[in-house]
């Protein structure tokens, strides 16, 4: 009896993109991308949220073109089964891996900086900080041909994945100690003030609303201190709280 012999592919290598173009795009080396080519969806921001996006856009073969410029917050996850006290940086860099399997899915490392429609109203078109220093630095001569140029790539929608960023006060070595002894979520990081001394810092002139958010670590702390700023940079004007 004959035996047929049949070659082990990956799951979907169809869509595969090989380990080169990973590493290429890792190295920071953006993709090429056509001015005629159009895009299903256009991700802004490449945290969680985008990436998780691009992966289910990937595996639906839907053309996608992710924009991010590497900034995330550096802190340790907590909360999310199978990733307890990872860093982001290891997630990030793992979610990147899996995205970038999927050949239909490109990244191009630059910061957004308009998202227009265009004249039929059809398409989303993106630009970027990139080509905004290409003509400040005179490369682009032509009016029109800066217009098209400027155009990084072209979308039928456009998902904004950019997240949040904290507002922090002006205290000398916060970030020295930001996601490490000072945090920003009890949901998130209220564990790690387990019978400690907390300091609670909250800003504005509701002071119903910061109070309650003190009591939330009650189940963790007893010995809170809270400081309610009436203004965002104003350190004179404060409001001592002992819980």
């Amino acid at each position: 009896m004959e035996t047929l012999k049949i070659e082990q592919n990956k799951e979907g290598n169809n869509n595969i993109i090989d380990d080169k173009r990973i590493r290429d795009s890792n190295n920071n080396n953006n993709m090429d991308i056509s001015q005629d080519e159009i895009f299903d969806v256009a991700i802004i921001g490449g945290g969680f949220a985008g990436l998780s996006a691009a992966l289910l856009l990937g595996r639906y073969l839907r053309s996608t073109i992710i924009f991010d410029v590497g900034f995330h917050r550096k802190s340790n996850i907590h909360g999310y089964l199978g990733f307890e006290k990872l860093s982001t940086e290891e997630v990030i860099q793992k979610a990147w891996k899996d995205v970038l399997q999927y050949k239909s899915v490109r990244v191009i490392k630059e910061q957004v900086t308009v998202i227009e429609k265009d004249y039929n109203n059809n398409l989303f078109l993106i630009k970027t900080e990139g080509d905004n220093k290409k003509k400040k630095e005179g490369k682009m001569i032509n009016q029109e041909s800066i217009e098209m140029e400027n155009i990084k790539a072209k979308a039928r929608y456009v998902i904004i994945a950019t997240g949040v960023e904290h507002t922090k006060p002006k205290i000398k070595n916060f970030e020295e100690y930001d996601g490490n002894g000072i945090w920003h979520c009890p949901h998130c990081d209220g564990f790690e003030t387990t019978d400690k001394k907390l300091v609670i810092i909250a800003y504005g002139n509701k002071y119903n609303d910061a109070l309650d958010y003190a009591k939330v670590f009650l189940g963790w702390t007893k010995d809170i201190k809270l400081f309610l700023q009436r203004e965002v940079d104003n350190f004179n004007n404060e409001l001592d709280y002992q819980l």
